[in-house]
């Protein structure tokens, strides 16, 4: 606990490294963030070569306030892993509602993707996460937007059976048409993948 690490410190424990307070996040201890901040842990430091930070691993997990305590102390709302993949993707691909809120109300970039292309909306629609596609598009998540092989968010959205989020994307003017680089739309993934409800809803 808190009184540990206080104790820890004062003998000589070493907090440079970041490690305790990646776990520490990770498991949203919020007491033992704040303590070992209180020692100096750099906020930003990454224990683990090319792993997140501490708020990446926070919002991973879906500790609120554990985010915020990090942002408060100026983490980086938009470092990322070695893969490109910053707070607001994972929490975004996890389902971490409150978290996204968070991180966009701390200008997290709603449109961020990683090195291949793939977006926080796009893995929220993947995965079904409604109210996270939701909360995106309402702070400007581009719809739109492919990753490199030209797969969309509703193309995603359509081939995985989320009809809820298909009907959100069309409302949010996602392309029906949109094409991967083989030529598939959310209409042949979806009649691909025998979802009914999603090919009533690109037809019409």
């Amino acid at each position: 606990g808190p009184a540990a690490i206080g104790l820890l410190v004062e003998a000589g424990a070493d907090v440079a490294d970041g490690r305790a307070l990646g776990v520490a996040a990770e498991y949203g201890q919020l007491e033992a963030v704040a303590a070992l901040l209180c020692a100096k842990a750099p906020v930003d430091s990454v224990a683990v070569e090319g792993g997140g930070t501490a708020l990446f691993r926070a919002a991973m997990n879906g500790h609120v306030d554990t985010a915020r305590l990090l942002l408060e102390q100026g983490a980086g709302v938009e470092s990322a892993d070695k893969d490109g993949r910053c707070s607001l993707f994972v929490a975004s691909r996890d389902g971490h509602l409150g978290v996204a809120r968070l991180l966009l109300e701390n200008k997290a970039d709603a449109n961020t993707t990683k090195q291949d292309g793939v977006t926080g909306l796009f893995m929220a629609s993947q995965n079904g996460h409604l109210e996270v596609v939701r909360l995106l598009l309402d702070r400007k998540a581009d719809a739109n937007l492919a990753n490199k092989r030209g797969a969309t968010s509703l193309i995603q959205a359509a081939q995985d059976g989320h009809s809820a989020v298909v009907r959100l994307l069309l409302e949010h003017k996602a392309e029906v048409n949109a094409a991967m680089q083989d030529g598939w739309t959310g209409l042949i993934a979806a009649a691909q993948s025998g979802r009914p409800e999603g090919v009533r809803l690109l037809l019409d």
